[in-house]
């Protein structure tokens, strides 16, 4: 995949229908009830932003998040810019299992947003998915079945100025999208893989990109035609791709571009752990739910175990219950709640056993056991979530244009051109701009030092401050080619001394152009020297206009004659 992460991850914010699959979906069905042995994988992560901004909050007391991609500079990115303690980035790739093996039987959740549409050999990487996952553990898989993406590709393949060169792009798109599949492939790939379907649904997504400008700029970044075109043609096919894919999706009614796929969300489970919707959230297993304590706990009953919440187990904190066992909650039922002590188990409150409501620990079921604290964590108006981390420091997630400052969510921003944006230990705003960006003045503008420059960046001055690559150095606000000798130069160019004592390949005196074909002396003499039909020519460093040979200067008509 073709993937500038720098403006990538500038322009990307996770489309909404993904914020609500994730924030909103997954914690219904239970995805956020996990332990501190769990270890989660994001397969597919890209630059980290999804990861960090929506995945992280799903699992904050999780042992790992291990998050992949394919492409390095991808992970690289991620690691810079989208760190965290819990996440760990890596190269891999789902279809080779020699670069997963080590984790086998060692994930507990896999998470995987739009990468599944980009793989070859699809089969392959559900069959390596299910050998990461331990005994009960789960995948949800998110992936686009058609997109306008692809519709955008073949319309260009057919394009006069282009189609030369896009042969051969079928490669390029899914199986699905080229034959207009829906999710039943998918359903029985998985099952012949050794996977149990707990939940698929096929639906038409359109979300709407917040403004025009960034549109262009996300989808520009991950333009898979590039590499299949010439060098000075890339500027106009990616154009032409935007143009294309604006067309294919429309415009929603407030202006704004829409982006529409058809996608297939799949969460899968391997062995015994069913979270089925058949009633009312009924959690159950037919053999295997025991609460089980590999030592001693065995809470039994030896009839009717079944966890459903049809009527009566409505944990609700709404009138007066107080999960504590000081003298309201007795629980004991005469005939049927026995609770055994058959090897020693003694269910008293003197210090663990506290179901005390004092920390606003409310165990209601209002919509789908969602076990929350209404009160103790808030990061103001502008945050995605908020959570404590294991020492009880407390983290926001913030919206795009906003990052954490003394709890809360304050603005973050350094106009259209930020990659990211935070707050150091002591207050101060920290801005890191996108690539061919630098931060002057508070705000990311161009800072451009050619393409053999490694950076570019202003200093306390605003001075344009530019990095190069070995053989180059900075002259003129770019990057230019350094020698020793002539012969270190091409292009007509000389080996010629500059200011501070340094040698740049340069033109001759008086001469430029690519090739240092043009004699500058010329430059403004040389129109007016044709309209008399003479030529330019220089002497001692002089120009001046000649008639070709054979004619002759009319002093009456002033033009050669």
């Amino acid at each position: 995949m073709n993937l500038e992460t720098y403006l990538y991850s500038s322009e990307h914010i996770p489309l909404e229908s993904l914020k609500r699959f994730l924030s909103k979906t997954l914690p219904e069905l239970q995805w956020n009830q996990s332990t501190k042995d769990d270890v989660v994988l994001d397969a597919g992560c890209g630059p980290g932003g999804t990861t960090y901004q929506l995945v992280l909050p799903l699992f904050p007391n999780v042992k790992k998040i291990l998050a992949v991609a394919l492409v390095p500079v991808g992970i690289e990115f991620a690691k810079k810019y989208n760190s965290r303690p819990l996440i760990e980035y890596t190269v891999d790739n789902l279809e080779d299992w020699s670069t997963l093996e080590h984790w086998e039987g060692e994930i507990s959740k896999l998470i995987s947003i739009y990468c599944i549409n980009w793989l070859k050999d699809q089969q392959k990487a559900f069959r390596n998915i299910f050998k990461l996952l331990k005994k009960g553990g789960e995948a949800a898989i998110v992936f686009a079945v058609e997109s306008r993406f692809y519709d955008a590709i073949l319309e260009l393949q057919n394009s006069p100025k282009l189609n030369c060169f896009l042969k051969n792009i079928e490669t390029l798109i899914p199986e699905s999208h080229l034959k207009k599949r829906n999710c039943t492939p998918y359903k029985k790939m998985s099952e012949d893989t050794g996977f149990e379907i707990v939940y698929c649904r096929e639906e038409m997504i359109s979300d709407v990109i917040p403004s025009e400008e960034r549109f262009r700029n996300f989808y520009s970044s991950v333009c898979v035609l590039t590499p299949h075109v010439p060098n000075d043609r890339r500027k106009e096919i990616k154009n032409d791709f935007i143009e294309e894919l604006i067309r294919q999706n429309g415009w929603h009614s407030n202006g704004f571009p829409l982006n529409t796929s058809k996608t297939g969300l799949n969460f899968r489970n391997e062995t015994d752990w069913d979270f089925r919707n058949e009633t009312n959230w009924d959690f159950r297993n037919e053999t295997d739910w025991k609460f089980r304590n590999e030592t001693e706990l065995n809470i039994r009953n030896e009839t009717d175990w079944g966890f459903r919440n049809e009527t009566d187990w409505n944990f609700r904190n709404e009138t007066g219950l107080n999960f504590r066992n000081e003298t309201d909650w007795n629980i004991r039922n005469e005939t049927d709640w026995n609770f055994r002590n058959e090897t020693g188990l003694n269910f008293r409150n003197e210090t663990d056993w506290d179901f005390r409501n004092e920390t606003n620990w409310d165990f209601r079921n209002e919509t789908d056991w969602n076990f929350r604290n209404e009160t103790g964590c808030d990061c103001g108006k502008n945050s995605l979530h908020c959570n404590f981390d294991r020492n009880g420091n407390k983290q926001c997630f913030c919206e795009h244009k906003y990052a954490q400052l003394n709890g809360t969510c304050a603005e973050c921003y350094c106009g259209v051109r930020t990659a990211s944006c935070f707050f150091e230990d002591n207050g101060n705003k920290k801005c890191v701009c996108s690539y061919g960006y630098g931060l002057r003045q508070g705000e990311c503008v161009d800072c451009d030092c050619g393409r053999n420059s490694l950076s570019c960046h202003y200093d306390k001055r605003n001075n344009k401050i530019c990095k190069c690559k070995g053989g180059y150095d900075e002259r003129n606000g770019t990057c230019a080619k350094t020698c020793e000798r002539n012969f270190d130069c091409t292009d007509g160019r000389i080996c010629r001394q500059a200011e501070n004592n340094k040698y740049f390949c340069d033109c001759p005196p008086n001469y430029g152009g690519n090739f240092c074909q043009t004699n500058l002396i010329c430059a403004n003499m040389d129109p007016p020297c044709r309209r008399k039909g003479a030529e330019c020519v220089v002497k001692d460093n002089l120009a001046y206009c000649r008639c070709p040979p054979g004619k002759k200067f009319g002093l009456l008509s002033g033009l050669c004659e």
